[in-house]
């Protein structure tokens, strides 16, 4: 649909879009044009998609017109001119933008791989406090979280890893008090970069965000609140038989220790 719009042109928009993406992938990817709008035009009246087509008019945004009612019997230039046709021009631009951005950030984030990071004993010391209080609500609590030391070296790791990958802190912290933000400002005060945080409610809810293209750094460990530290085997089975990559966190470690598997 083009600005032909506005001289009688005809709109169709039932484009055969999986015929018509090798056209666009091979022009987006030659000229670096990788959002936007294009019109193709063949120089026969009856296409023959196994023929390239002409590309014109490519912008990286574009005005998208929005379709027209499906009783609608005059030429769409006279639809513009209608009551209804400002409020669904909005409607699909902003539709058609949001896919655009989506579309930049996903391109972006397959540039590296992706890194994610657990929080508790992995970047914080965070196991002297759930033994201090044996695991109560008040272990928990965002005012004792604060409290969590560092653990020495994390912070200055991560920076050095984010050249080759997107770290994403991956933490279970269901039952912590205001789990986001109390995670945010405590890493944010440690000097941590990283480029996303998540908080699911139990370990095995972090497997929905790794394929086998990620890593994860965990140390898979449970029972804090005594002196009968337990080891999450059956998670730690279940990612191998996913074929879902991790690296084990030495409990009471550092990442000097592990570092070789992440170079």
């Amino acid at each position: 649909a083009s600005a032909a719009s506005t001289r009688g042109g005809y709109q169709d928009f039932n484009f055969p879009l999986a015929e018509i993406a090798p056209f666009i992938d091979r022009f987006a990817n030659a000229t670096g044009v990788v959002v936007g709008g294009v019109d193709l035009i063949w120089s026969e009246q009856k296409i023959d998609m196994s023929v390239e087509p002409y590309t014109l008019e490519v912008s990286p945004t574009s005005d998208i017109n929005p379709e027209a009612p499906s009783d609608w019997k005059a030429s769409y230039a006279e639809f513009k001119n209608t009551k209804g046709f400002r409020s669904s021009y909005l409607r699909v631009r902003r539709q058609w933008c949001e896919a655009m951005v989506l579309a930049v950030v996903d391109r972006h984030r397959q540039q590296r791989r992706h890194l994610f990071v657990d929080i508790d004993n992995v970047v914080s010391l965070s196991a002297a406090r759930v033994k201090r209080w044996q695991g109560s609500k008040e272990a928990y609590k965002a005012a004792e979280v604060l409290k969590d030391e560092p653990v020495p070296g994390a912070a200055e790791a991560l920076k050095e890893l984010r050249s080759d990958f997107f770290v994403r802190f991956l933490t279970a912290r269901g039952q912590y008090e205001d789990s986001f933000p109390t995670t945010q400002t405590w890493l944010d005060a440690h000097g941590f970069e990283y480029d996303e945080l998540i908080v699911v409610r139990k370990p095995e809810d972090k497997r929905a965000h790794l394929t086998n293209e990620t890593l994860l750094v965990d140390d898979f460990t449970a029972g804090h609140e005594s002196d009968q530290i337990r080891t999450n085997t059956k998670f730690m089975d279940e990612l191998k038989s996913a074929g879902l990559p991790f690296v084990v966190f030495p409990l009471g470690g550092s990442w000097s220790d592990i570092m070789p598997q992440l170079r």
